[in-house]
């Protein structure tokens, strides 16, 4: 099994989790930094995701360090935390996405998979990408990789405009069932 990144959804952690995020609740931003480069991804997830509603330039600074770090789970929680750095604002929204493009050419994987979900969670916060931003997203759904491809279905999914309709209804049609799926949920949803 692939090591994770990012912490996601599964019911065996849930109680782990549950007692990080109230613990968490009472540490400094400070302190929340320095958890970003905890070994643990559950520690590290929750780390971020308490950074994402307090914001702030201490935090927005430690993920541009943490985006060019030697470790690939440092550059992927780096994309993380600005996907939705100081949610619903996100004021720094132009720069990390600047940082998260750059990160579209790791050569991690995953890295690259953290990088276009992110442009999707500043989209779906009303950020919408760049022009030639999203033009090199739209490339990622020729990518060999179904993580990627499946990766880019979830971004388009937020972003509004014909481009992502296009890419989307591509990737509708992708081999991999998780591709798929990823596109048609969110062809369903939309409404242009």
């Amino acid at each position: 099994m692939r090591k994770r990144y990012i912490d996601g959804p599964d019911a065996a952690g849930e109680q782990l989790r549950v007692a990080v995020s109230r613990a968490f609740d009472a540490y400094e931003t400070a302190e929340l930094i320095n958890l970003l480069s905890d070994a643990n991804v559950v520690v590290r997830t929750k780390a971020a995701q308490h950074l994402h509603l307090r914001g702030g330039k201490p935090a927005f600074e430690a993920a541009r360090r943490l985006a060019r770090d030697l470790k690939p789970e440092r550059r992927a929680i780096a994309a993380f935390v600005l996907g939705q750095l100081g949610t619903p604002q996100c004021p720094r929204w132009k720069e990390s996405f600047a940082i998260v493009e750059s990160q579209m050419d790791d050569h991690d994987e995953q890295v690259r998979a953290c990088a276009i979900l992110s442009i999707g969670a500043l989209a779906m916060l009303e950020r919408q990408p760049p022009k030639p931003l999203l033009a090199k997203l739209a490339e990622f759904a020729a990518s060999p990789s179904p993580i990627l491809r499946e990766s880019v279905a979830d971004a388009m999914g937020t972003i509004k405009g014909p481009v992502a309709r296009a890419v989307l209804e591509q990737l509708a049609k992708d081999k991999h069932r998780s591709v798929r799926g990823a596109a048609k949920y969110w062809l369903d949803d939309r409404q242009d």
